[in-house]
């Protein structure tokens, strides 16, 4: 009894440290960015729109005129290299953000993390996993693309946003009614067990809260305003490390209880949202039928490909459940789960990038592109290099059971992808920046037909020759992956990305090859020794092969920490 009261008050002062750590960190982004503003040499231009500065700033500057330049125009052009810089700073700081609190969003969620392999086993493990998968390829049905379109909309007329918001809202709730029975269809009509079906009825309330709290999230993002969203995302992770380890660990509950754990968090997370949002954006609770196919109609594209993105990365789960045994869904959810936490850098660069490229074009948007690919080339191709070789060590120390070593050749495979993520990341936020995510749709359909279709073979091959269909599901989601890397990189305007993007990817491919030799060596010595010795070799290496020079290093706080001249110019 009393380890047990011990292990509930560690994970009480963890929830603490990480709480004040955030307040911390966030408290010193918003003071520097205040002191800095205090101490700019550039002066406000009052009574001037956000629109009129950016359209003074980069479209004048870029636009030939043989006629002599007015003092306006002399003035604006001086700020042109300002806004690029600026625009650039927007996006490194407001990244800056999501990064900091997706670190600590996985350092709160290390806890359950180990645990519940640990204590509920592969099959329970699978369970789990068919179950928040299976809700998870509806999330994109229920929002209807509408959080995209919410989020670019605002970005272009912040006056609109308590009335998209709402709209949006209840824009879905037919969506919501279907999606509700089809789930429930499926799990009865197919037989599954009843604590898998509990948990899936639990998944499902969790997927409704969560994609009402995304709707009201893209609202602020469309303002910039992610430091909010950030923070409750570590609050509600905090909250499942501690409930988890309770119920789990400590009080012997199972799935469901943890469930329902989680779902009371969420709602908690969506009452504290929903204030925010009513006090910053307003609150228009008029029902607009005009406005809501307007939603409807316009979020389409977004919704039909959001729709192919969750088929083609959630169809495996299911497939798997149906052709394979739970033990083998458990193997593939925990790689996954490992390959997932890269993927909070291309989600952090994208979130703070769709707002800024939404309202720019020529020139500071091809710059912003193609900066915006080599930042995310540079980083994930290491980390992709890092889980291939350290695969091994990463499971074994975690102490999951024997089974677990399953998930090893899994991780191995899977983060072949990571770095193609981002790059797709990149290009589809491209093209929904210029109005072309019909294109980006297709691309979504393809790949949610290719996928299934591979994984209909390659599934049942892998499990009759190796006894791990999940060796299929893994190879089929690389190879899907290509594809869409492929179409994206085609679609993107002609002068977006340039041969520069190639030369730094090839750059980052040398560097990352010494990576290897070093973490062979280093392995003994344990994961975080290697882990620390590949990251410096490539370090090293990145910067004597040219991926990135020492003055990029240098410069990253003045990106970080600029205040755009379109912020001061509103001020």
């Amino acid at each position: 009894m009393s380890e047990s009261a011990d292990g509930v008050g560690d994970v009480s002062a963890l929830v603490r440290v990480l709480e004040d750590t955030f307040t911390k960190l966030r408290r010193l982004i918003e003071s520097t960015e205040q002191i800095i503003s205090t101490v700019s040499g550039v002066e406000k231009h009052r009574g001037a729109a956000r629109e009129d500065v950016r359209e003074h700033a980069v479209v004048r500057a870029f636009k030939p005129n043989n006629a002599a330049p007015s003092v306006e125009s002399t003035v604006t052009c001086r700020d042109a290299g300002a806004v690029i810089d600026a625009g650039r700073g927007r996006v490194a700081r407001n990244a800056l953000v999501v990064m900091l609190s997706q670190l600590l969003v996985w350092i709160a969620g290390a806890a359950p993390f180990v645990i519940l392999p640990r204590f509920l086993g592969d099959a329970n493990i699978g369970k789990l996993t068919f179950a928040f998968g299976f809700t998870g390829m509806f999330v994109a049905f229920v929002l209807l693309g509408a959080n995209t379109f919410v989020t670019r909309e605002v970005a272009r007329d912040a006056s609109t946003a308590a009335h998209l918001t709402f709209n949006a809202i209840v824009a879905r709730i037919p969506a919501v009614l279907l999606s509700c029975a089809l789930i429930a269809a499926f799990v009865i009509l197919l037989g599954y067990p009843a604590s898998t079906r509990y948990v899936v009825f639990i998944a499902t309330a969790i997927m409704l809260v969560t994609t009402t709290s995304t709707i009201l999230g893209a609202a602020l993002q469309g303002m910039e305003r992610m430091t909010l969203t950030s923070a409750l995302n570590v609050l509600e992770k905090v909250l499942t490390a501690a409930v988890g380890l309770s119920l789990i660990a400590f009080a012997g509950k199972g799935l469901v209880s943890w469930s329902l754990a989680v779902l009371g968090i969420d709602i908690i997370i969506f009452l504290i949202l929903s204030t925010y949002v009513l006090r910053v954006v307003g609150h228009s609770f008029e029902v607009d039928l005009a406005t809501c196919r307007r939603i409807i109609r316009s979020g389409a594209p977004f919704l039909v490909y959001n729709i192919s993105l969750l088929i083609y990365g959630g169809i495996d789960v299911t497939m798997l459940s149906v052709m394979t045994r739970d033990a083998v869904v458990g193997w593939y959810g925990v790689a996954y789960r490992f390959i997932g936490i890269p993927g909070v850098i291309p989600f952090a660069v994208i979130t703070a990038l769709l707002p800024l490229m939404s309202r720019t074009r020529g020139e500071e948007f091809s710059a912003l592109a193609r900066r915006s690919l080599d930042i995310l080339i540079l980083v994930t191709v290491p980390i992709g290099v890092g889980l291939v070789v350290g695969a091994g060590p990463l499971i074994h120390v975690m102490r999951y059971p024997a089974a677990f070593d399953h998930s090893i050749i899994l991780i191995r495979i899977l983060a072949l992808h990571v770095p193609l993520v981002a790059i797709s990341m990149v290009a589809g936020t491209v093209l929904v920046a210029q109005d072309r995510e019909g294109a980006w749709m297709r691309v979504g359909i393809l790949a949610a037909i290719l996928n299934p279709a591979v994984n209909l073979f390659a599934i049942p091959y892998f499990e009759h020759v190796y006894g791990d269909g999940a060796i299929g599901a893994s190879i089929t989601t690389v190879v899907t992956e290509c594809f869409v890397v492929t179409a994206g990189i085609l679609l993107v305007e002609h002068g977006t990305f340039a041969r520069s993007n190639m030369i730094t990817a090839l750059r980052c491919l040398a560097a990352s090859s010494v990576m290897i030799p070093v973490m062979l060596l280093t392995m003994p010595f344990g994961l975080i020794v290697m882990a620390a010795a590949g990251g410096g070799a490539y370090g090293v290496s990145a910067v004597a092969v040219g991926a990135i020079s020492v003055g990029e290093l240098r410069r990253l706080p003045s990106l970080v920490f600029a205040r755009p001249i379109a912020d001061r110019a509103t001020g």
